[in-house]
C-alpha cells in the first residue's frame, strides 16, 4: 500500500525554500514500518530544534535548516531551507525544480527512534 506524495517547491526563486510530505501516514514504507498520525507529535513540540536535514541519511551531507513540521491528517509536512551557499544544496534544489515541473516527487525518508510501537507477526 505505497502512497505518493508530490514534493511541491515553495519558492522557485533560487531562494531554496521547499514544502515536503516527509512521512505518509498509513503507509506501509520499503522497511515495512508504518507511522500514524499524532507520532511525531512528541518530536514536534519539544524537539524539533534538533531535527537535522540530510541527503539520504548521510550525516556529513547537510542541505539546510527544517523550518517548520505540522502533521496533516495525511502526512508528516516538512518546510525546509537549503542552505543555497553549498554546491550540494543547489544541485538538490535544481532536482526537486525538474521534478516539480514533471509533477514527479523526489523521495523523502526519515529516521525515527519509535517510543511506542505495535510488533506483529507478518
Amino acid at each position: 500500500m505505497y502512497k505518493k506524495f508530490n514534493t511541491q517547491v515553495k519558492d522557485i526563486t533560487q531562494k531554496g525554500q521547499v514544502v515536503v510530505a516527509a512521512n505518509a501516514f498509513g503507509n506501509i514504507d520499503v522497511q515495512g514500518d508504518i507511522s500514524v498520525y499524532g507520532s511525531f507529535t512528541k518530536t514536534l513540540n519539544e524537539n524539533f530544534d534538533r531535527v537535522k536535514w540530510f541527503l539520504n541519511h548521510d550525516t556529513s551531507q547537510l542541505l539546510g535548516v527544517p523550518l517548520q513540521g505540522i502533521e496533516t491528517p495525511q502526512y508528516l509536512q516538512i518546510t525546509g531551507q537549503l542552505n543555497m551557499a553549498k554546491d550540494i544544496s543547489k544541485n538538490i534544489y535544481e532536482d526537486y525544480k525538474l521534478y516539480a515541473e514533471y509533477g514527479k516527487s523526489l523521495e523523502h525518508s526519515i529516521g525515527v527512534d519509535a517510543i511506542k510501537f505495535d510488533i506483529q507477526d507478518g
